[in-house]
C-alpha cells in the first residue's frame, strides 16, 4: 500500500515537473516571438520616420533659436539700457541666445547624434544608454502623437526618459524600453540549493509572463497592430504617418522662413 501511494506521488511530481517546463517553453517562445516583431517593426518606423523625425527636430530648434533673437531684439528697442530691469520671472522661460552655442557643447547627444553611434558592447552600458534613449525618442516623439491625449502622454514619457538619460539611470531606460528588470526580488525567491527545479521553473515562468505584459502594453505595440489592421484594408499606417509629417516640416520651414525675414528686416 506504501510503495503504492509513493509511486502515485513520484508520478504527480514528475507531471507537475513536465507542465512546467512546457509552460516556460512556450511562454519563452512567445516572449521571443514579440521581441523580434518590436524590433522588425521599430526598423520600418526608423526607416520610414527616422530622417522627417530627425528633420523636424533641428526645425524645431531652429524656431525656437530665431523667436528667441527676435523676442531680444524686439524687447532691446523697446526698454534699451532700462531691459536688464525687465528681465524677472516674465521673461524667465525664454532661453538666452547668448547661451545657445554653450548649450550646444554641453548638452548630452541629441537623437541625431546618436544616430551614428557604434552599437553597444555586453559590457558598454554608456553606449547602451546612448541607444536606448534613442530607441525611446522615437518611440514617444511629440509628432508621432494622432491626436492630443497620445501627445500629452509622449510629453510626459520624454520628461521621464530626459530625466533618466540625464542622470545615467540606465535600469529606468530599460523599463521605459519595455525590457524586463525585476524590482527586488524576496530573498525566498532568489534561487538557491534548497529550492526544487519546480519551484525554479515557476519562479522564471513568472519573470517571462511578466515581461511579455510589460511589452503587450508598449504604445509602439499598439501602434503596430494599428499597422496590421490599415494593411488588411489596403492602407499604410506608416506611410501616412510620413505624409502628416512632411506636411508638418513644410509649415515648420514656412515658420522658420518666416522668422529669419523679420530678422534680417528688423
Amino acid at each position: 500500500m506504501s510503495y503504492s501511494s509513493g509511486g502515485s506521488s513520484s508520478f504527480s511530481s514528475f507531471s507537475q515537473l513536465r507542465q512546467a517546463r512546457e509552460a516556460l517553453t512556450a511562454a519563452e517562445a512567445e516572449l521571443i516571438a514579440l521581441q523580434s516583431e518590436l524590433e522588425e517593426f521599430e526598423k520600418q518606423v526608423e526607416s520610414l520616420l527616422g530622417p522627417l523625425l530627425d528633420q523636424l527636430s533641428t526645425l524645431d530648434a531652429e524656431v525656437k533659436l530665431l523667436t528667441s533673437r527676435l523676442i531680444d531684439l524686439r524687447e532691446s528697442r523697446l526698454f534699451g539700457d532700462r531691459r536688464a530691469s525687465y528681465s524677472g520671472p516674465y521673461f524667465a522661460h525664454l532661453p538666452d541666445p547668448t547661451l545657445a552655442d554653450a548649450d550646444k557643447k554641453n548638452a548630452r547627444p541629441s537623437a541625431v547624434k546618436a544616430a551614428g553611434a557604434a552599437l553597444p558592447t555586453p559590457n558598454d552600458p554608456q553606449a547602451e544608454l546612448k541607444k536606448l534613449y534613442r530607441r525611446l525618442a522615437r518611440r514617444y516623439h511629440p509628432d508621432l502623437a494622432r491626436d492630443e491625449s497620445e501627445r500629452a502622454q509622449n510629453t510626459e514619457q520624454m520628461t521621464a526618459i530626459n530625466q533618466a538619460y540625464a542622470v545615467g539611470d540606465l535600469g529606468s531606460l530599460r523599463r521605459l524600453a519595455g525590457i524586463y528588470v525585476p524590482d527586488a526580488i524576496p530573498d525566498y525567491l532568489h534561487p538557491s540549493q534548497h529550492q526544487t527545479e519546480l519551484e525554479r521553473l515557476q519562479i522564471r515562468l513568472r519573470q517571462v509572463q511578466e515581461q511579455i505584459k510589460h511589452l503587450e502594453a508598449l504604445p509602439i505595440i499598439k501602434l503596430n497592430i494599428e499597422a496590421k489592421l490599415a494593411r488588411r484594408q489596403g492602407r499604410s499606417l506608416l506611410s501616412e504617418m510620413a505624409n502628416n509629417l512632411r506636411r508638418k516640416l513644410a509649415r515648420k520651414t514656412a515658420e522658420r522662413d518666416y522668422l529669419r525675414s523679420q530678422l534680417e528686416h528688423a
